[in-house]
């Protein structure tokens, strides 16, 4: 567990107060505020499904009809612990500027950024990458709802998600009565680089969070997008994800990452006597474009 440093506390004496920490760092995650949420009161919860619909049909006078009902199962959606934790020798921590309650409000706010990337991250690649976090896009979208770019550069593909948000849709789940907290600052006995006790200040972020996706017509996927020509990001190919879904039933958000952003910008540039070039687009046919560095442009090629 990485621990506050002297090293650490002579930084911080060394900066110029006013100006605060400079991120040098910064990824910009917008799906925990763009993603909508609901909290549960447990864990988990059990959610109806219709896979099969009655049937109806035009019929003679004095003719019967087969009868017909709806089929339904039930699904489990589950929520997955997201968890941070900040430690600090006490005698340490007593000497930072401020005090250990402006150390531990500092590394707090860094925490919830780093939640909100790990989020942005697992709402896309989910258990791909880990086997602890919930399910995300990449896995839970079903295969007669993606479009394949055919980009071949190996390692150099993205990912265009078009989701439909909404309770019987794709939305976020928080557990627990929706905690989402760093818990205060307490002492507490933590042990040092040496394997030893020592005294120390802690702190534990804590969150319970799933996703919910119970419609195979919320999600789709358009994939082995790169920035080879004819195959980048562009108004026809958004389309082709748009023609997957139910008429009735569109996407209500588009998720890309830069590139295909500015593939899609140059794409509409149009030559005009003025030179001007067409603006950053903020929707395609209507639909809002989500930015997003979670959406990495390193995926490998899907065959």
């Amino acid at each position: 567990m990485a621990k506050l440093s002297m090293l650490d506390v002579l930084t911080a004496n060394s900066g110029d107060a006013e100006i605060g920490i400079i991120q040098d760092s910064i990824i910009d995650a917008p799906e925990f505020s763009v993603v909508p949420a609901r909290s549960i009161p447990g864990t988990s919860y059990k959610t109806k499904i219709r896979t099969g619909s009655p049937t109806v049909a035009f019929r003679k006078a004095n003719d019967g009809v087969t009868p017909s009902k709806s089929t339904l199962e039930l699904r489990d959606v589950g929520c997955y612990i997201m968890s941070g934790r900040i430690e600090a020798d006490k005698a340490v921590a007593d000497t930072y500027p401020g005090g250990p309650e402006v150390y531990f409000a500092e590394e707090g706010v860094e925490v919830f950024q780093k939640s909100t990337e790990l989020f942005g991250t697992q709402f896309y690649y989910g258990n791909v990458d880990t086997s602890n976090g919930f399910p995300g896009l990449e896995s839970i979208v079903d295969s007669s709802m993606v479009y394949d770019a055919t980009g071949t550069t190996a390692d150099g593909a993205n990912s265009i998600y078009l989701v439909r948000m909404g309770k019987q849709d794709v939305e976020a789940v928080l557990g627990v009565d929706g905690q989402l907290q760093l818990g205060a600052m307490r002492e507490e006995t933590i042990t040092g680089n040496n394997s030893l006790d020592l005294a120390g200040y802690v702190a534990d972020l804590i969150a319970w969070i799933g996703l919910q996706n119970t419609n195979k017509n919320s999600v789709a996927r358009i994939y082995n997008v790169t920035a080879e020509s004819t195959k980048t990001a562009d108004d026809a190919l958004i389309s082709r994800g748009l023609e997957l879904f139910p008429a009735s039933r569109q996407p209500t958000h588009i998720f890309m990452p830069k590139r295909s952003l500015w593939q899609l910008q140059r794409s509409r540039t149009a030559t005009t006597t003025t030179g001007q070039v067409a603006p950053l687009p903020p929707e395609v046919f209507g639909i809002p474009i989500v930015v997003t560095d979670s959406l990495v442009t390193t995926e490998a090629i899907v065959s």
